[in-house]
């Protein structure tokens, strides 16, 4: 597994950078094994399995997200470190270390929200440092349909009427939430 670069703009596309997500100075091979069963467990599903007509799929369900975007970097996880490169050069922004491996990454202009998988806590952090910010309630991966500009759109059909809001993990609250009709199910295009 690697993070890639490719300049498709030119003629013919050109690889600028590559990174290795598996440290070789990292024994991880047990924590990489691990990873299937807790993807399971949360309710993923294998990717040949989307697009069957189950309505109770969503594409963002697949896999917890393992490469981000913000304002000036590509974030992404190897091993147990988290990496902010510049997407031009590939050169290293910032590392911070400490992380479980196969953490969710949320990423906005400004900060990155890293959800272990079955983790009791999320990680708020500055997207220009690293920096931690704030150790938040950890984000329900099962129940996101999408995320847009740092904030996650929320299906939450635990206790009751099924909602649908938009999340906001910088302020730790709902930007918007509504209680929808039983048996309704929501449609991202």
């Amino acid at each position: 597994d690697g993070v890639f670069a490719i300049d498709l703009n030119a003629t013919p596309p050109q690889l600028l950078w590559a990174v290795d997500v598996w440290p070789d100075e990292q024994n991880l091979e047990t924590e990489y094994l691990s990873l299937p069963n807790e993807q399971r467990a949360l309710g993923f599903q294998n990717p040949r399995q989307i697009n069957t007509g189950d309505r109770r799929r969503w594409s963002d369900r697949v896999f917890p997200r393992r490469v981000g975007t913000t304002g000036d970097s590509v974030i992404f996880q190897r091993g147990r470190e988290l990496a902010a490169v510049d997407p031009h050069s590939g050169d290293e922004v910032w590392v911070r270390d400490g992380f479980p491996v196969g953490a969710d990454l949320m990423c906005s202009l400004d900060h990155v929200l890293v959800t272990p998988l079955g983790g009791s806590t999320s990680v708020l952090l500055s997207a220009l440092d690293g920096n931690r910010m704030a150790e938040l309630p950890p984000l329900r991966l099962e129940q996101r349909i999408a995320i847009d500009a740092g904030r996650a759109l929320l299906y939450d059909t635990d206790g009751g009427s099924p909602k649908l809001g938009l999340y906001d993990p910088v302020e730790n609250q709902a930007v918007w939430q509504r209680e929808l009709s039983e048996g309704a199910v929501p449609a991202v295009g």
